[in-house]
């Protein structure tokens, strides 16, 4: 009955480990694993004394440590979340006006055509003409509605896609004085500053895991730019 109770014991905690998620929840199965196999160690190699001083107390931690497994790898199951994708990038090249220029709608078509199988769920512009037409061929080309928000208030921007936007994958066009804000503001702690006034190949992908600390990729698209 020992034997087997242990045997139950270990696959309650092997049984979940190709399904750990992070760090902590590693630490946890590890933890009841030494416990099982000091118990084991009780088993194989009786120590009377010790068996009698544990005995009671073994009844009450075995069906505690049954249901910490069980809890853990319901945990472990159904919070291995999609990370959140956000692709974070400056308005296409623009005239003196708030408006893009023969360059710009050339990159603007060349960023709906980089990222329409990237399963775009939501796109977020600020409020001015040149950043809406950097992602209307997108927004086109993926059938979604931009939505506009507030550039002066990117922490707000941030806890959206965070809270309302899990697991989704997102589109956040801005300007070169916002672009490094908006990651910074999404959890990534080597932000980048402000961008070259005549830069605008530059697309940022920010990747979010409930489980890891945040990702930041660089990558270019369209034209090269200074």
């Amino acid at each position: 009955d020992k034997v087997r109770t242990i045997e139950v014991r270990a696959f309650f905690i092997l049984f979940p480990i190709p399904f750990f998620p992070s760090v902590s929840c590693f630490l946890l199965f590890a933890l009841l694993c030494i416990i099982t196999y000091l118990e084991v160690w009780l088993f194989i190699y009786p120590k009377p004394i010790i068996m009698d001083r544990l005995k009671n107390v073994y009844r009450i931690i075995t069906p505690i440590l049954v249901v910490i497994c069980c809890v853990l790898i319901w945990w472990c199951w159904f919070y291995r979340t999609t990370p959140t994708t956000v692709f974070v990038v400056r308005h296409a090249d623009r005239l003196e006006t708030d408006a893009l220029n023969a360059a710009g709608l050339i990159r603007a078509d060349e960023l709906a055509r980089v990222l329409e199988e990237a399963d775009v769920d939501a796109i977020f512009s600020s409020n001015f003409n040149r950043t809406q037409q950097t992602v209307a061929p997108l927004a086109a080309a993926v059938g979604i509605s931009t939505t506009i928000y507030d550039h002066n208030d990117l922490p707000g921007l941030a806890d959206l896609i965070i809270n309302n936007h899990k697991g989704q994958t997102v589109v956040v066009v801005g300007h070169s004085n916002t672009v490094g804000p908006t990651i910074g503001a999404l959890g990534i702690t080597n932000a980048p500053g402000d961008l070259p006034h005549d830069t605008f190949d530059h697309l940022y992908l920010v990747t979010l895991s409930r489980h890891a600390f945040p990702k930041l990729t660089k990558m270019e698209y369209g034209a090269d730019t200074p």
